[in-house]
């Protein structure tokens, strides 16, 4: 499925093309092991053509499982990825700003799924975590530290860097 827009139909519009679909991209999960299981994207964009410049702005939402990457407790997050992507067809307006990121397209037809594919991807985290607080897991006995306590033994030090302790001495 593609999300297609036509430059030259916009140059004639005075409002804004509003775009609202499905946009699948549980094929882009296969990678991410902590990703149990994603919804379609709900896409809600709105486009319109700025002089030579096709500014696309929106929302997409969907729904995610993710595992912590501390707890290993499975947990869903809504995810919201704000879209805003410029697009021309002159090389000059392009290069021209540095400060902003205007994506040079070659023909009249643009379809912007992969700009909103890449936008998700970015929003992902390296390591999800289910809570700021969350302490994870003991190393040493592998409990849960959110849900109950263990007497294990935090202090061990790897021999390499011992001396560092002692540096540092007040």
């Amino acid at each position: 499925m593609s999300i297609m827009i036509n430059l030259r139909d916009l140059v004639t519009k005075k409002d804004p093309i509003v775009i609202q679909q499905s946009l699948s991209v549980a094929d882009l999960i296969s990678n991410h092991k902590e990703i149990l299981d994603i919804t379609p994207l709900e896409v809600d964009l709105q486009v319109k053509m700025d002089f030579e410049v096709a500014r696309v702005w929106g929302i997409c939402n969907g729904q995610i499982r993710y595992v912590c990457s501390r707890c290993l407790k499975e947990y869903n997050k809504t995810l919201q990825i704000n879209i805003q992507e410029a697009l021309t067809q002159n090389s000059e307006i392009a290069k021209s700003d540095p400060e902003e990121s205007i994506q040079l397209v070659t023909s009249d037809e643009v379809d912007i799924e992969p700009y909103i594919r890449e936008s998700f991807l970015l929003e992902l985290p390296y390591a999800p975590i289910c809570e700021e607080t969350c302490e994870g897991l003991c190393p040493t006995c592998g409990i849960n530290k959110n849900e109950s306590s263990c007497t294990c033994k935090q202090d061990q030090i790897d021999p390499r860097l011992a001396k560092l302790k002692d540096f540092y001495v007040e």
